[in-house]
């Protein structure tokens, strides 16, 4: 049985993977920043140290923060998980 939640009309699955996708977004967009505001390729380098990281994944953040440089100062997390 798939509960709801009586406020947004939605099932609470749905809800979490809601959640966690915009948490996804958020944390690229980050470590994109991060990657973008370095002055060199030292924060590659560190990262790529972490095992969840190679330089593939990390160009794509960097790819999608610059493509989005303002995307989460104009957007709140509240309006992605009602919208």
């Amino acid at each position: 049985m798939n509960k709801y939640d009586e406020t947004s009309g939605m099932s609470l699955n749905d809800i979490a993977y809601k959640t966690v996708n915009v948490l996804l977004v958020e944390r690229n967009w980050f470590l994109g920043k991060k990657l973008a505001n370095a002055e060199d390729s030292k924060a590659f380098k560190d990262a790529t140290k972490e095992k969840y990281f190679d330089r593939a994944n990390l160009y794509h953040y960097l790819q999608f923060y610059k493509l989005y440089s303002n995307f989460v100062d104009s957007v709140s997390r509240q309006s992605l998980i009602n919208h």
